[in-house]
């Protein structure tokens, strides 16, 4: 699948660097509303934030 089939769908995308790079140079990430992050602790830091949110906005799946 290419990465920009990927963007579309969805609200994050994790990506190596240089995709991410790219993505973001070519401005597909503010184009689409997906954040593109990285296995890195700031990214994944992001991403707990992010699920913590989306979990207490609706809710716990059990």
């Amino acid at each position: 699948m290419r990465v920009s089939t990927a963007l579309q769908p969805s609200d994050i995308l994790f990506t190596d660097k240089a995709r991410k790079s790219d993505l973001k140079e070519l401005g597909f990430d503010a184009k689409y509303g997906t954040k593109v992050l990285l296995g890195n602790s700031e990214d994944i830091e992001y991403f707990e934030k992010f699920l913590r949110n989306l979990i207490e906005t609706n809710g716990s799946l059990n």
